[in-house]
């Protein structure tokens, strides 16, 4: 079962971003799916790689779209992309420097509850814009 699946309350209105959030969640569900089957330390840190990665790229891309339809709240959606990175990188840096093979139940539910309100109460404004 999935940590989250994509569903029309998360549609922004915009298709680029629509698909950068889709594949955000599914880089969250391989996460997910990796700790869940106790894939080992490896292949969940090389997981949360690739999300982190794909979550910097993608507030890069959404930024730039804000930018380009002169997007009122630009400046502070930058600083929620900003929190969310620092605190990301901390569950990150405390699973790879841990000697637990699992990450805690409390990272999952960070990521669930992040991604849905960021989207449904920030995401869409720059949307509807």
């Amino acid at each position: 079962m999935p940590l989250l699946e994509w569903s029309s309350e998360l549609d922004v209105h915009v298709d680029s971003m629509n698909r950068e959030h889709n594949e955000l969640i599914r880089l969250m569900n391989v996460v997910y799916d990796a700790n869940a089957s106790a894939s080992g330390k490896a292949r969940i840190s090389s997981a949360l790689d690739a999300l982190v990665g794909y979550t910097v790229k993608h507030f890069e891309d959404e930024e730039a779209y804000m930018e380009s339809i002169n997007f009122s709240g630009l400046r502070s959606h930058k600083y929620i992309h900003q929190d969310l990175l620092r605190r990301v990188g901390g569950f990150v840096s405390d699973y790879k420097s841990s000697t637990s093979d699992q990450l805690p139940a409390e990272f999952f539910d960070f990521l669930k509850f992040w991604l849905v309100s960021h989207i449904q109460g920030i995401d869409t404004k720059y949307g509807n814009a």
